[in-house]
């Protein structure tokens, strides 16, 4: 199980006992590796996955993806990866805080929602395409539920645009099988113990 706090368990008193996927493996009798870490971009969340992957026996495999807008950037003096997000710029690592005035330049002139949200659907295209082929039955999806609003309205504002955009978001929704549609439209949370 891969994600960002919600997963992680972050806001729980006992984040290993209480948190959902938790609750999963003992509803389901398995075992489960929560590998989640809070204030995951869904670049890092990609990357531990295939990592994971990569070097254990896995059967099931769920993702639970991040705010699009988050990014993850290699610092070298630290010598691991860096996530930044618009929303921890006041608060987050003193090596976002003190460049803050660097991130909000970032984040209203070099990327924009559009790319943010193509590279998670990328993301999420290319870990169904990996389970597949290894045979690991995967459910993955938004658990943020206004990526799903951001979704519309981005999908919305390209077609007011006549942009074309909107065929590559398009294309690569549609590419997603029922499993990997957790969160995004008719599927909610609900639906998540219905699936696994």
């Amino acid at each position: 199980v891969n994600g960002c706090s919600y997963t992680y368990g972050d806001e729980l008193e006992n984040p290993e006992r209480d948190r959902w996927s938790t609750h999963f493996g003992r509803k389901r009798n398995k075992e489960v590796v929560n590998i989640a870490r809070p204030g995951s971009s869904n670049s890092k969340i990609f990357r531990d996955t295939i990592d994971y992957l990569r070097w254990n026996k896995v059967k099931h495999c769920i993702v639970m993806w991040s705010a699009f807008e988050r990014v993850e950037v290699y610092d070298l003096k630290k010598e691991d990866w860096l996530q930044v997000s618009p929303s921890r710029l006041d608060d987050g690592e003193k090596d976002i805080t003190k460049n803050k005035k660097y991130w909000e330049y970032y984040y209203a002139l070099i990327t924009n929602r559009e790319t943010c949200l193509l590279n998670t659907l990328n993301h999420m295209v290319q870990l169904q395409w990996i389970c597949e082929e290894l045979d690991i039955e995967l459910l993955q999806g938004w658990f943020h539920e206004n990526c799903w609003k951001e979704y519309k309205r981005l999908v919305e504002l390209a077609t007011k645009k006549s942009h074309p955009v909107k065929k590559e978001i398009e294309t690569l929704f549609k590419q997603l099988t029922t499993n990997s549609r957790f969160g995004m439209g008719d599927l909610h949370v609900d639906d998540f113990w219905t699936l696994y």
